[in-house]
């Protein structure tokens, strides 16, 4: 891994209705330009949250119902 890479592990019980369906997180830098890049391109996704410490994040389903979760960690 790098510095700034992780992996996010999900066992809650709201993913086991779409076993199968695969779930990537990737952390990103400028949340609000690829989100722009998203729509203009005709891709839709979920509302952004915002969590308590301070991470953006955001799902992107594809027809086949796997989602592609981005997060933005909060400037340093």
């Amino acid at each position: 891994m790098g510095e700034n890479a992780w992996v996010v592990v999900d066992d809650r019980e709201v993913r086991a209705e779409r076993v199968g369906g695969a779930m990537v997180t990737l952390g990103v830098t400028d949340l609000d330009v690829i989100l722009g890049r998203l729509a203009a391109g005709g891709v839709g996704y979920g509302p952004v949250e915002t969590y308590g410490n301070g991470v953006r994040h955001v799902v992107v389903l594809d027809p086949d119902g796997n989602s592609i979760s981005l997060a933005e960690a909060p400037a340093q």
